[in-house]
């Protein structure tokens, strides 16, 4: 990282309306989402159910990859979760079973045996796409109209993503960026250095930043200070729904840890890219060249080599740099905004 030139800059959205701005004022977006459900995934997409009732997001597919916990077990918690947060009827495809070089791996040791702390929940109503990820993902980047874009938020290990870009390279350009809870500049919760989700599948990683379409890095610098209040997790508890009650009840499974609150909330990681979709300016960060580390000693890494001084989301340079940026770095985050926010959005889940 370039200490000396980089600097936190507002991030603006080319997605604003006129006015006065609330986070429900945003241009609505085409998503789909891969993830590896995974306890703070099951977070993610409860609050992706109260933006799809409120015609925030046009949801397109989920895919699962295998990641915190064995894709037999994400895909699981993804059907299972899918029925359980009354997401649309969109495809539920099963993903990559393994990083695309390196040995399997998961981390069940935060998420519990099943990946939901142990809560249990019924297994629902979905089915599997016929499709695999990539497939399906192709399919409905292609089905958009002309003039639209996919916005790909992934949250777990990029396999998914890297493989859909080199079956289908042609896709790259009706993506508008992929937004993933990934990596970090300010230390590692793996090694010293490495975030466990670009860690995991580091050669996946090299090729979705290396693949022109914009990334949006949602890492440790603004995850770990994104979370729900201990006085949220005891409305949510103890509340009238069944479904937000289990909800607290998996992020419960953190008590022990203290790295699950390092800043007095209870860090929900995988919320994080779906939130910089919805309101983006909760958000600052730096657009720069972000390179992975591949090698043994560096393995998972994500190094800010340039940085600009922000820009709007999807800017291709930074600015006063030749060097062509791959990142968009969120670097700072309202963390009481974010708070209000994803409230918000689950209070739509009864």
């Amino acid at each position: 990282m370039m200490g000396a030139e980089r600097k936190s800059a507002r991030v603006r959205s080319p997605q604003k309306k006129r006015g006065a701005m609330t986070w429900e004022d945003y241009v609505v977006s085409d998503v789909w989402v891969d993830c590896d459900p995974g306890i703070d995934d099951a977070v993610m997409l409860a609050a992706l159910s109260g933006a799809v009732e409120r015609g925030r997001v046009r949801l397109h597919g989920l895919s699962s990859v295998a990641g915190n916990m064995p894709l037999d077990v994400t895909t699981a918690n993804l059907l299972a979760l899918a029925s359980y947060w009354a997401l649309p009827h969109v495809p539920v495809a099963r993903g990559a079973n393994r990083p695309l070089v390196r040995a399997a791996c998961d981390a069940a040791h935060v998420h519990g045996a099943n990946g939901l702390g142990e809560v249990e929940i019924p297994a629902g109503d979905r089915a599997l796409a016929n499709d695999s990820a990539v497939l399906a993902m192709h399919k409905a980047i292609c089905s958009l109209a002309p003039a639209r874009r996919m916005r790909l938020v992934a949250t777990g290990p990029l396999a998914n993503i890297a493989l859909l870009l080199r079956a289908f390279p042609d896709d790259a350009a009706r993506i508008q960026d992929v937004v993933i809870m990934g990596g970090s500049t300010c230390g590692g919760n793996v090694t010293p250095r490495a975030e466990y989700n670009i860690w995991a599948d580091p050669e996946a990683a090299h090729m979705v930043f290396a693949s022109g379409v914009p990334v949006v890095m949602c890492g440790l610098d603004v995850t770990l200070r994104s979370g729900l209040s201990a006085e949220q997790l005891t409305s949510m508890r103890d509340g009238d729904s069944e479904r937000l009650c289990a909800l607290a009840r998996m992020l419960s499974f953190y008590k022990g840890d203290p790295a699950a609150w390092p800043h007095g909330v209870c860090v929900v990681h995988d919320a994080v890219p779906l939130l910089y979709v919805l309101a983006p300016d909760l958000f600052q960060g730096v657009c720069g060249v972000v390179e992975i580390g591949l090698g043994q000693d560096d393995r998972g890494e994500t190094r800010l080599v340039a940085a600009g001084d922000g820009a709007d989301a999807g800017v291709a340079k930074a600015s006063g740099n030749a060097t062509p940026s791959n990142a968009l770095v969120l670097s700072l985050v309202d963390a009481l905004g974010f708070q209000k926010v994803l409230g918000n959005l689950l209070q739509a889940v009864r």
